[in-house]
């Protein structure tokens, strides 16, 4: 894997613009693959690496909640002839025999026609049965957590390395969702400006009301500094960032091991404003 030198809002910014600029192919069923590469993409994440034995792969799962998917696989591993043998194990195949006819001679030189069976078989399979099975399987492949890209990865241990795992984490795979998928919003609020800006549309913005309470909490944010804290200790790394989702504005840190599996989980939450109202972006 190709590695520069950049610090955390460097990475932060470049992975930003590339993930914000991913869009949908003409017919909203697949990722534009010109506006994205997998191979492209880890580049960025130039402080992780991916644990030996396996490679990462993609996939965009479409139905109604479509979204993609990272994940993993070992070396020899392939997805469609593992997903196709264990679909065919499950739906119900009928086989039919295939026969042909010969011509027997017997007594006085005359001929008999008898059926004999061939070894070769027609195995007719019901494409609806065989598709909606196939389907079922590669969504609970890909959400098993055993499978899923985050969890093959190594960061490198030092801030930039646990940062990077981090977002590979919670926003790696966060773009062209549809339907509840789109609607799972969130977003780091890096600095200062971005809060200012964010406070302006709050206050000007004509489609949300708020109440006093919501208002009061939305001009304390101008004390805040929004910048990412990275902490690290013995035996883990933590990482606070200020995030904003449909619920409110929070500020959250989380923990990440520093051994592998570098197991991660919110330690801590901080409530800055919560909207009554769930907001939909």
């Amino acid at each position: 894997m190709q590695t520069f030198s950049q610090n955390v809002e460097t990475f932060f910014r470049n992975v930003e613009k590339y993930r914000h600029a991913i869009r949908l192919n003409k017919d909203y069923d697949d990722i534009d693959t010109s506006t994205f590469a997998l191979k492209e993409y880890l580049v960025l994440f130039d402080n992780i690496d991916i644990q030996k034995g396996y490679s990462l792969d993609f996939i965009y799962f479409d139905d109604p909640n479509g979204r993609p998917y990272i994940y993993a696989k070992p070396d020899s591993f392939e997805l469609e002839k593992y997903l196709d043998a264990k679909t065919l194990k499950i739906i119900h195949v009928d086989t039919i025999v295939k026969t042909k006819k010969e011509l027997v001679e017997i007594k006085q030189h005359t001929l008999q026609p008898v059926y004999e069976e061939v070894k070769k078989t027609e195995i007719h399979v019901d494409s609806q049965n065989y598709n909606c099975a196939y389907f079922h399987l590669l969504y609970k492949f890909l959400n098993d957590s055993v499978n899923r890209g985050y969890n093959h990865i190594v960061p490198n241990d030092n801030e930039l390395g646990y940062f990077q795992y981090f977002y590979f984490e919670e926003y790696g795979e966060m773009f062209c969702g549809k339907w509840h998928q789109g609607y799972n919003y969130k977003s780091i609020i890096f600095d200062k400006e971005e809060l200012k800006n964010l406070i302006k549309s709050y206050l000007s913005g004509d489609e949300h009301s708020f109440s006093k309470t919501e208002l009061k909490q939305i001009k304390q944010l101008q004390s805040i500094n929004p910048k990412p804290e990275i902490v690290m200790t013995e035996n883990t790394c933590e990482i606070s960032v200020v995030e904003e989702d449909f619920h409110g504005l929070f500020k959250r840190t989380f923990t990440v091991s520093r051994t592998f599996p570098h197991k991660m989980e919110i330690t801590n939450e901080k409530v800055l404003v919560w909207f009554n109202e769930v907001l939909f972006f």
